[in-house]
């Protein structure tokens, strides 16, 4: 009997070992404690078309007013990351919406998921590297 619970432990563990080796990738992307979907310039696009109109999903831009009203993302609102009333903003927002959330470059974006994680948000997805390479993709901005 021990041999068999020995030759179940093995299979059980190569079974979870091959699960996470064969994740597809956009969910192997997900941050370090699985907290968001790093997504492409092409994957957020399609995601956009896909989700236009949707009262349910948010894209949200967490650059400065000053880069928002530059060029930004058509669509998206602005919540200022490096505002000291950042959280308290967030806090205003419902929680149970799917927000795809951008900066320039992608840093900003990761220190805005950690507070919106903490306050709550569950549904939340990272535009990779941010609006530069959105642009170097050739996509559209708007001013």
């Amino acid at each position: 009997m021990p041999e068999m619970k020995k030759i179940l432990f093995m299979a059980g563990l190569a079974a979870a070992a091959s699960a996470i080796l064969f994740l597809p990738p956009v969910l192997r992307a997900q941050g370090a404690a699985g907290e968001y979907l790093d997504l492409s310039p092409a994957e957020a696009r399609d995601l956009l078309a896909k989700r236009s109109g949707d009262p349910r999903f948010v894209l949200l831009d967490v650059r400065t007013p000053k880069e928002f009203q530059e060029e930004r993302i058509e669509g998206a609102v602005m919540v200022d990351y490096l505002s000291p009333a950042f959280r308290d903003e967030m806090a205003k927002f419902d929680r149970e919406k799917t927000y795809l959330v951008y900066c320039r470059t992608g840093n900003r974006t990761k220190g805005a998921l950690k507070v919106m994680r903490e306050l709550g948000f569950r549904n939340l997805l990272h535009l990779s590297s941010g609006i530069s390479k959105w642009k170097e993709a050739g996509f559209p901005t708007a001013r």
